[in-house]
């Protein structure tokens, strides 16, 4: 369906009444932000100063990113990098329906967000006040906002809902830790409770969203988004990329175990030194979640594999056993070479469980450990299709990844399941265009 079709559509925005009863708390929220201006602009300032970023700073003051071409859009608002990532998987397929944009909230996704994003615009979104968000909307005259995942802009949301522009937020994968803690900030529930929709991943989601004081008919349940899967040149040109990088060859036995943790590397590198007992050819990736500070070299020295730093290689491929990737924005790319993936966070107790769904786009069989109480909706999926190992302990880890890379008929039956996983998946990006806009 095209840009036509899209105008057949009636778009999902609150009665006018119900908008206008939401009036009173913004007005507090303003004033509240009033109260606080000068603490906010005094952190903002020295953030920018820090990071570098008043380029960005300014940019966002001032509205944001200017349209890149001629609407009606549908905008999709992004956090941290992995908002990022499905906001730009989700972009790519509403295009069908209307030119879809992508605004990011953070200078770092948003550098990362420049190099990925394909032909799906990118820019800045408004700074967290009325003018700069009412100036982004009458610039790009949005008939949505898509906001992934949560949003703490809540200017913008009520300046679009205001005009008549409904504000949806997707993809919400609420934990009862995270519920709690919005309960306790000031305004916390309010950017749940005051969107248009709100679409959840799933039914325990709902339920927490509701405790939340969400109105139930409000409430989508549409399940986790599933990446597209890479394919054509892109995906040649990561494979030739990162081989070269790393000094891999097709036949090596590569592990790539993302966003982990100190608590689980360890157990990581037991598993990898069974590995190399029966594979000495074997590499492994660890890919922290928090690059910074020295816990990851002290256990890599003590594990006595030889490692290095990738943002040490200037130019030249590794060499080492075990290589550190300490750059940000990498990852998704990186496991385009993967043998086989570990996604981190799921060896914790009660670990939040980085999301399978990144890994298997490049269809590579994915392990992980049994805590992702985060990304329940994802991983039952997941498990469903077969297309996830559950593994808790070092040994099953090994036994895992030895498999992913030396039996062929497991490899091509693993292949077809992750494609059609990946196929099916798609129906949740057109379960949010429907969430949004209904046939009229």
């Amino acid at each position: 369906m095209g840009t036509a079709g899209a105008r057949a559509g009636r778009v999902e925005a609150s009665e006018p009444k119900e908008v206008w009863r939401d009036l009173p708390w913004y007005l507090a929220y303003c004033a509240y932000h009033l109260l606080l201006l000068p603490v906010l602009a005094c952190v903002g300032l020295a953030r920018f100063r820090r990071e570098k970023l008043r380029g960005i700073g300014w940019g966002r003051l001032a509205g944001g990113a200017a349209p890149t071409g001629e609407g009606p859009w549908l905008v999709l608002v992004a956090g941290a990098l992995g908002e990022t990532r499905t906001a730009l998987s989700a972009a790519r397929y509403l295009s069908q329906h209307l030119p879809a944009a992508v605004w990011l909230q953070q200078a770092k996704p948003y550098q990362v967000a420049l190099r990925a994003s394909g032909e799906v615009p990118v820019g800045l979104a408004p700074l967290n006040n009325p003018i700069s968000a009412l100036i982004a909307i009458l610039r790009w005259r949005p008939k949505a906002l898509i906001f992934v995942e949560g949003t703490s802009n809540l200017h913008l949301m009520m300046v679009a809902r205001l005009l008549g522009i409904p504000a949806v937020i997707a993809n919400v994968s609420l934990t009862e830790y995270r519920m709690r803690k919005y309960i306790s900030r000031p305004f916390g529930a309010k950017r749940f409770q005051i969107a248009d929709r709100v679409l959840a991943q799933g039914e325990e989601h709902r339920a927490r969203l509701e405790r939340l004081g969400v109105r139930a008919d409000r409430i989508s349940v549409t399940g986790p988004p599933i990446p597209l899967p890479q394919e054509g040149g892109d995906r040649s040109r990561s494979i030739d990329e990162w081989r070269e990088r790393l000094g891999v060859r097709d036949s090596d036995l590569l592990v790539v175990a993302g966003s982990t943790y100190p608590e689980e590397e360890p157990a990581l590198l037991e598993a990898f030194a069974l590995v190399k007992q029966r594979r000495p050819d074997a590499r492994l990736v660890l890919a922290p979640r928090h690059t910074s500070g020295e816990g990851v070299d002290r256990t890599l020295r003590g594990s006595g594999f030889e490692y290095e730093r990738c943002s040490l290689l200037n130019g030249k491929p590794a060499s080492a056993e075990v290589i550190l990737l300490d750059t940000q924005g990498e990852l998704g790319r990186l496991w385009s070479v993967a043998t086989v993936a570990f996604v981190g966070g799921s060896l914790l107790p009660r670990g939040p469980g980085h999301s399978p769904l990144e890994p298997l786009s490049w269809c590579v069989p994915v392990t992980m450990g049994p805590e992702y109480h985060q990304q329940v909706a994802a991983v039952d999926a997941c498990r469903e299709r077969g297309v996830v190992q559950i593994c808790d302990a070092p040994r099953m880890l090994a036994e895992e990844w030895l498999r992913a890379s030396e039996d062929e008929e497991y490899r091509r039956a693993f292949r077809g399941r992750c494609e059609a996983f990946l196929k099916a998946g798609q129906e949740v990006y057109q379960r949010w265009w429907e969430c949004v806009f209904r046939t009229a």
